[in-house]
């Protein structure tokens, strides 16, 4: 049936069968897969656009069935088009979307060097939807790298990523923060890298840095998705330092969504003398990315 409404032109009807081809992966398993559906991938793979744009969003179920890395390299081809395209904004939205999902999809190596890079050239896009989207979806991806067992992978993903933590561009401080959305998936990840670096977030002389993580705490809140969060002591600092935030009295919303936090009987005192002044120097020789990435941009130390 599948087969015979491939004959169909209707670019509406195949957007449908894109759309279908990742379940029904999912139902058939690794041997039909591979056997029957890559076929119906390339064809769709050179389609009209929005064809195109359907089969990279399933493509990462797909690989994943799969479970033969060989056999789904190929397909890299098919990432490498959300960048270096003239696409309008709409589009590299839509890739932001679609980049995140591939976490996983391969082996820690064929990631970092092949899909991580593809990932952050999204989150330095010029269109600010464009590059929070990125950050917030590339998170697994970046939990992925960070608890790889390659401590070279390890090494590395996070210096890229505390490089946007201490960025001397605000932009980048606020995609940490979304970075770090699926970090608490992992508690021990979570506090080994990405705490200190949040904490120090709280205290930020942007007042836009200091709403966007008041925004992001009060969403994991709410969401009761890790319990543990809560009761998380860094949690419970960045709480009580954001509300006593005199600046944030416009967003009090968030704060008192804060309640379910426990306080803290005084403000914390940790060294915030560290200056953003990483100009994210390592990411660009590592990946060759220099489209809108601070390099040796100057800027005052008084004005972060």
């Amino acid at each position: 049936c599948y087969m015979k409404m491939m004959e169909e032109r209707d670019e509406k009807i195949k957007i449908s069968l894109a759309s279908a081809l990742g379940e029904i992966s999912n139902i058939l398993g690794k041997e039909i897969t591979e056997r029957d559906l890559l076929g119906f991938v390339n064809v769709f793979s050179t389609s009209t656009k929005e064809v195109q744009i359907k089969i990279l969003g399933i493509l990462p179920t797909i690989i994943k069935n799969m479970g033969n890395e060989d056999k789904s390299k190929p397909f890299l081809e098919n990432i490498k088009m959300m960048i270096g395209s003239n696409e309008k904004w709409r589009k590299r939205l839509e890739y932001s979307k679609i980049i995140g999902r591939y976490h996983h999809a391969y082996a820690d190596e064929t990631i970092y060097k092949r899909v991580f890079p593809i990932a952050l050239s999204l989150c330095f896009d010029g269109t600010s939807k464009v590059r929070l989207k990125a950050a917030k979806n590339i998170s697994q991806m970046v939990l992925q790298l960070v608890s790889s067992e390659k401590v070279e992978y390890q090494e590395k993903s996070w210096k890229i990523a505390k490089s946007f933590a201490k960025s001397i561009n605000y932009n980048y401080r606020q995609s940490f923060i979304l970075m770090c959305t699926d970090v608490f998936l992992n508690e021990e990840v979570y506090k080994k890298y990405f705490a200190e670096c949040l904490l120090k977030l709280a205290y930020d002389k942007v007042i836009n840095v200091r709403i966007s993580l008041a925004k992001f705490i009060y969403k994991l809140v709410k969401k009761n998705k890790y319990e543990w969060i809560k009761k998380d002591e860094t949690i419970r600092k960045i709480a009580t330092v954001l509300r006593k935030d005199v600046t944030l009295t416009e967003v009090s919303k968030l704060i008192e969504g804060f309640k379910e936090i426990e306080d803290l009987e005084s403000e914390p005192l940790i060294n915030v003398n560290d200056e953003f002044d990483d100009n994210m120097t390592f990411l660009s020789k590592e990946f060759a990315i220099t489209k809108n990435v601070p390099l040796n941009s100057k800027h005052s130390k008084n004005k972060n």
